[in-house]
């Protein structure tokens, strides 16, 4: 199985499963793609595509969701005027 040249785990622990997932999807398509004996066929990948499309929806949240944790960061103002 073709492993990707270069690969970092996850810095945050909610992209692991993401990740995870990712990856037995891309070994999914390579299976497909390694099997000689017939084509490949649409409605093999399309499913697959789906995944990967969940996938990406799921890291984009996290990635928002830590976006907004760091700008949330500092330290906190008061709305309300001095005397």
């Amino acid at each position: 199985m073709s492993d990707s040249p270069y690969s970092t785990a996850p810095l945050d622990a909610r992209e692991k499963p993401i990740l995870e997932a990712l990856l037995v999807t891309r070994d999914e398509l390579f299976l497909l793609k390694e099997d000689k004996s017939t084509h490949v066929k649409s409605a093999d990948v399309l499913p697959l595509y789906e995944q990967v499309i969940e996938q990406v929806h799921k890291l984009n949240d996290v990635r928002t969701e830590k976006h907004l944790e760091l700008n949330r960061g500092g330290p906190q103002r008061s709305l309300t005027p001095l005397p």
